[in-house]
């Protein structure tokens, strides 16, 4: 028996072309003071790791292990979002078996870049409303 690819939503439902979507994403359109907090942190820790990296560098050394570890954490969490979260969970591009479903989401999860089924709504919205109102991914959404 053939099956479909399990995705979140699918954009060929009955009535999907008459229903218009709410302004707000999954979570709502204003930033928590928890997301503040994490985007900050994610705009000063890579720098004050950088700083700290320097002189770790320079007196240490970094091993190659280092390097193999850098590189394969890059890879992996690189093919979570764009194989896993944007080509399969969004756009249901292929199908695939639970193991490899599993895999997909958690090495996306590993980017750190939100829930999957956060990412996979505010992705389809912004397919949706690109650049116009209603985009999650605008750069002029948060003034």
């Amino acid at each position: 028996m053939p099956s479909t690819p399990h995705v979140i939503d699918k954009t060929e439902l009955p009535g999907a072309a008459e229903a218009s979507l709410p302004a707000a994403t999954l979570g709502g359109d204003k930033k928590r003071s928890i997301e503040q907090f994490a985007l900050l942190a994610f705009i000063v820790v890579p720098f004050v790791a950088l700083v700290a990296a320097v002189p770790l560098a320079w007196g240490w050394g970094v091993s190659w292990l280092d390097i193999g570890l850098l590189v394969a954490m890059y890879f992996i969490g690189c093919h979570g979002i764009t194989i896993g979260f944007h080509r399969y969970f969004t756009h249901g591009s292929f199908k695939a078996k639970r193991p490899l479903r599993i895999a997909l989401a958690v090495m996306g999860s590993l980017a750190v870049e939100g829930p999957l089924v956060r990412w996979v709504a505010d992705h389809r919205k912004h397919h949706r409303f690109s650049d116009a109102e209603g985009d999650p991914h605008s750069p002029w959404r948060f003034g």
